[in-house]
């Protein structure tokens, strides 16, 4: 009998230190709104904070509660303080930006422009661009050509500059535009020589006097000059990340405008002119 007793006590004993040790190593846990955790002691709160002890530590942290998403009490209690924080809209991944069908959508990058060894200027890019969509559009059967300005207003919004599109694969700039297709180009002009035309005509008149007949002679003319220019233009066209075409060619004619008729001869001859 007293044998019985004696164990039961000792099993008492043995569970109330159990339970002692087991809310011994319960802990509050502090939930900021960044997302990080915080695990000890809250030993004050306070109207703006709180006072908070790292498990294991002595040192005493203030915490606002400004800070604070929640709390997990060691007593299992929890307490809302604050909505955790949003991450905040950032970019999207182009490569993960694709709309569900592209098929036989074509968008035009602004064309490359070099004048004479140097960069041209924007507004001709612009211009280029729009002259090679007109070609292609105006045959256009089942592709379906995007506006170039709405191609570079999707450019714009993701910040794609001609020094940050060195960033990007054609995959990703297909998904991003949300086409099939990608043309782009660059139009090199070199300054080859300058031409002068002119002409001009002349009139005399003889007027008589009592000594001497006078002859007066009146002239007239013009001219004009102009700029002859080596014009080469180089077009690729790309199915995502795929290059299916690329070709150069050099315009016949010498004027700064030569390169609206080597686009539509280059159009001409891509896998998606009048498809």
């Amino acid at each position: 009998m007293k044998r019985a007793i004696l164990i039961c006590f000792i099993a008492l004993i043995s569970l109330f230190k159990t339970f002692a040790q087991t809310n011994a190593d319960k802990y509050d846990v502090v939930v900021k709104t960044t997302g990080d955790e915080m695990v000890g002691k809250i030993t004050e709160i306070n109207e703006d904070n709180i006072k908070f002890t790292y498990k294991g530590e002595t040192l005493s942290y203030t915490v606002k509660k400004a800070d604070i998403a929640k709390v997990t009490f060691a007593s299992g209690r929890v307490e809302i303080f604050n909505q955790p924080q949003t991450q905040p809209n950032l970019p999207v991944n182009p490569a993960q930006a694709a709309p569900a069908d592209t098929k036989n959508q074509v968008a035009i990058l602004p064309f490359g422009l070099i004048v004479g060894g140097q960069p041209g200027s924007e507004a001709m890019q612009t211009q280029i661009q729009n002259d090679c969509y007109t070609n292609f559009a105006q045959k256009a059967v089942s592709m379906k050509f995007q506006d170039p300005a709405n191609t570079n207003v999707i450019l714009f919004r993701n910040n794609v500059t001609p020094e940050t599109i060195k960033g990007y694969t054609m995959d990703d700039l297909c998904h991003m535009l949300g086409v099939e297709y990608l043309v782009t180009g660059v139009v090199t002009l070199n300054h080859a020589s300058s031409t002068t035309t002119g002409g001009g005509s002349s009139t005399s008149t003889t007027k008589k006097t009592d000594s001497k007949d006078k002859t007066t002679t009146y002239s007239s003319g013009s001219s004009s000059s102009y700029d002859n220019y080596t014009t080469i233009i180089l077009m690729n066209i790309y199915d995502h990340g795929t290059k299916i075409f690329t070709k150069s060619h050099q315009a016949f004619w010498p004027g700064v405008d030569a390169y609206k008729v080597t686009l539509s001869y280059l159009a001409k001859r891509t896998p998606i002119y009048n498809k």
